[in-house]
């Protein structure tokens, strides 16, 4: 057992959210071409939308620079856009308005994915980040729970209800996640520059 953290605990909360937010698509059980009502080129292109905006999104975060401070904000502005788009693809029936949240979707999930890592690894001692990398890792496996609860609410409603509830659920948590964590607000710099 470790004595003392690896890095403060109130950063901690950046990672146990992992398990809400993204990867839910694949998992939810919608059937999106009998709900938009197109061909399976069209499903690829639709599903293809979030990677490019992930590249997107990676691509405008370069352009910040390593010596960008304020990673805390773009880790909970990133999420949020994330979760909002995916609460309105949730419920979307229109093809043109699923693409645009779907590129949405993925430049939020490149906020939220480079940023996850990233605050860990700078707050983290060179002799620890092992460790809270593993914990960072842990909080990514319990993503399976994320889908248990996913398919049990599908279950007992439907697939679009249940994305969106976890979608809204996550949103509060990042809400209070960054009401309560004010330091990911504020700058976030290496301690230790090693």
């Amino acid at each position: 057992m470790l004595e003392e953290p690896v890095f403060p605990l109130e950063q901690m909360k950046v990672t146990w959210q992992r398990y809400y937010i993204f990867d839910l698509l694949e998992a939810s059980g919608i059937e999106y071409e009998n709900v938009l009502l197109v061909d399976a080129d069209l499903m690829g292109f639709l599903l293809a939308a979030a990677g490019v905006g992930g590249l997107i999104g990676s691509i405008f975060l370069a352009g910040f620079g390593p010596d960008y401070k304020f990673k805390g904000r773009i880790y909970i502005c990133g999420s949020l856009l994330g979760t909002f788009a995916l609460l309105l693809f949730a419920f979307s029936e229109s093809y043109i308005l699923s693409v645009i949240l779907m590129l949405l979707i993925g430049v939020g999930a490149s906020g939220f994915g480079v940023m996850q890592t990233t605050i860990v690894m700078i707050l983290s001692d060179k002799e620890r980040r092992g460790i809270a990398l593993g914990i960072v890792t842990v909080a990514i496996g319990c993503l399976p729970f994320g889908f248990l609860f996913t398919g049990i609410i599908a279950t007992i409603r439907t697939p679009s209800f249940s994305l969106g509830l976890n979608a809204v659920i996550c949103s509060i948590l990042i809400i209070l996640i960054s009401i309560s964590t004010r330091s990911l607000w504020d700058k976030i710099e290496r301690h230790n520059k090693s």
